[in-house]
């Protein structure tokens, strides 16, 4: 006797920058929620690919280089070691040779590579999602010193012109609002505009 209960299967049709998007809007998500920064880091990454591999095909460019330009310029090399080595130590495993390899994990890697992706997303489609709009604000909220002072004041008074006052270092308080927006959206996702 089968005791198993059998689930229907869905498909769920998607173009790859929806993927893209979902895979960095999670990411946000999992940010904001505290979630284990390896995975969060790993889900980033795959969405942050598909908009460069797309962005490439269309003659464009979306690196890291690219958008380290809004960071003051005495920290750009810096910024972008702490982004590469992890992406690299995740995403490869025939290059140590030795599955107990220690990588030490610097958790700003995250917050730089949050903010390069979101970026990334939003100058290839000249969208932002809400939560695009929010890690933007928050990294730039809790770093004022690594931004140039031009794209410093453009995130924080975007942001403070839809939600008022904010508490830069309440995350709770920026997935609210990022849920707050999506509760007065429709569902389907292609009918929201987030133009930039």
């Amino acid at each position: 006797m089968n005791t198993t209960r059998e689930e229907p299967t869905h498909a769920i049709q998607l173009t790859k920058l929806e993927a893209a998007r979902r895979q960095i809007n999670t990411a946000i998500r999992m940010y904001f929620l505290d979630m284990d920064v390896i995975s969060t880091h790993a889900v980033l990454a795959g969405g942050l690919q598909i908009v460069s591999d797309l962005a490439t095909k269309k003659g464009q460019r979306v690196g890291f280089e690219e958008f380290l330009a809004p960071i003051v310029e005495e920290r750009r090399k810096e910024f972008l070691l702490i982004i590469r080595e992890p992406q690299n130590f995740l995403k490869h495993a025939d290059r140590e040779g030795d599955d107990t390899a220690i990588y030490e994990y610097r958790t700003e890697a995250l917050e730089i590579y949050l903010y390069l992706a979101a970026q990334a997303y939003q100058t290839f489609t000249g969208k932002a999602t809400p939560e695009i709009k929010s890690v933007i604000a928050w990294i730039s909220f809790r770093n004022p010193e690594i931004l140039l002072e031009d794209e410093y004041k453009k995130n924080v008074d975007s942001y403070l012109a839809r939600y008022g006052e904010v508490n830069a270092s309440d995350k709770p308080m920026f997935l609210r609002n990022i849920d707050e927006f999506r509760n007065k959206q429709p569902v389907d996702e292609s009918l929201i505009d987030y133009s930039v």
